[in-house]
């Protein structure tokens, strides 16, 4: 897991993730924002997911609420190895691919249909 390398220093880092998104830290957002997308691009870049236009937005979106769903359940997870944390995320992983892989089959399908 990705975050393994912060497992030792998880409050902290829960700290500093929290502070940052406090509500008078506004101008953190932004960067924070920026950052996030960037860190989701090159996931989707790494995994070669070549998606374009809406299909590529969406998939943003989608990795992006699931790793901050992921840092929520991580900066609680107390289990051994941080098995909570993996389960967790590879459950999301998998209904995302499973909705993203049928949202596109269907529309796909459709269009053939239309035309």
């Amino acid at each position: 897991l990705w975050l393994d390398a912060l497992s030792p220093r998880r409050a902290v880092t829960a700290q500093m993730i929290a502070g940052k998104m406090h509500l008078p830290h506004v101008h953190h957002w932004f960067p924070m924002i920026i950052s996030l997308s960037r860190l989701v691009h090159w996931w989707l870049d790494a995994a070669a997911i070549t998606s374009t236009g809406r299909q590529r937005q969406m998939a943003e979106v989608g990795l992006s609420a699931i790793l901050l769903a992921t840092l929520a359940v991580w900066s609680r997870d107390e289990s051994q190895d941080q098995v909570k944390t993996t389960k967790f995320l590879e459950k999301r992983l998998s209904r995302a691919d499973c909705f993203m892989s049928g949202m596109w089959i269907k529309r796909r399908r459709e269009r053939s249909e239309q035309g």
